[in-house]
């Protein structure tokens, strides 16, 4: 049914292929042109942190990967261009989320003991405590970053429901690059409810699993790792 379109595609990867091939790296500014903007998007939605710096940083990394000639020479036309290009930009993500879970994991751990150790009266912790807060965090970290490689869409609006964000916000979010009336943010609220709440295929559901195995390799009770 999309064959045209596929057909399409691969003759501009062929194109791009045999002139990047031939030394022109100006003719991936083909693709720049044609899905940067989309691309941007993707990145924002699914990106960790919403620091512009970490944007750029992806996506000239994903550009940089497709200079060299092999990756868009591997495009045989089985999907679109679009979403095979999607699939190795969503890689970059998970290496940038994976790096931005490190840093988080490093900084709270780090304010942990310094926010402890501020004062030789502060008793309010024992050193059981932070050790339990610091790995509460590292493995909700861990457990977003496993949950954007098999569900990015629950991932993000986990990602939102642990900044506090409602169901309206997070509605907002997601049609930000919208025109969208009320009727359209009540029914995408309704939408990401339903999504959240559902039994077994839900984002809560399938967040929870996703950190009572992280819980259960690192052999930590799963009451103990919960935001409260």
């Amino acid at each position: 049914m999309n064959r045209p379109n596929h057909e399409s595609d691969l003759k501009l990867a062929h194109n791009i292929c045999t002139e990047l091939r031939g030394g022109n790296k100006e003719a991936i500014v083909r693709l720049h042109e044609k899905y940067q903007r989309f691309f941007r998007y993707f990145v924002r939605k699914r990106l960790f942190a919403a620091d512009p710096c970490h944007i750029e940083t992806t996506l000239n990394n994903f550009w940089l990967e497709l200079l060299n000639a092999r990756v868009i020479c591997s495009y045989l036309g089985r999907t679109s261009l679009k979403s095979f290009l999607l699939t190795i930009l969503h890689r970059r993500v998970i290496d940038s989320n994976r790096k931005i879970v490190s840093n988080r994991t490093k900084h709270s751990s780090v304010q942990s003991l310094e926010e402890t150790n501020h004062s030789e009266f502060n008793t309010s912790l024992t050193p059981e405590e932070v050790l339990i807060q610091r790995e509460k965090l590292k493995m909700v970290h861990e457990a977003l970053l496993k949950l954007s490689q098999l569900y990015p869409r629950d991932a993000g609006l986990m990602k939102m429901y642990l900044q506090g964000l409602n169901y309206r916000e997070m509605a907002e979010q997601e049609l930000t690059s919208e025109t969208a009336d009320q009727d359209e943010i009540k029914k995408k609220v309704n939408a990401i409810k339903k999504q959240f709440t559902r039994k077994g295929t839900g984002t809560i559901d399938r967040f929870t699993d996703v950190l009572t195995d992280r819980a259960r390799k690192y052999g930590l009770r799963l009451p103990n790792l919960l935001i409260e």
